[in-house]
């Protein structure tokens, strides 16, 4: 099974992140779903948060 599709350049880092490099990315899938991922492993696994209407 593969994990959602996001381009390189539609996680944004939060806000709230700390400087020591514990850091949540977060981005939006093609089907709407919200996903976050640790920054500090980009290539590691991925949250996903399915919305429904």
């Amino acid at each position: 099974m593969s994990g959602p599709t996001v381009s390189p350049d539609g996680w944004r880092k939060s806000s709230l992140s700390a400087a020591g490099g514990e850091c949540v990315e977060f981005a939006r899938s093609a089907t709407g779903d919200a996903l976050s991922r640790d920054s500090k492993d980009p290539s590691g696994g991925v949250r996903i948060a399915e919305f429904e209407v």
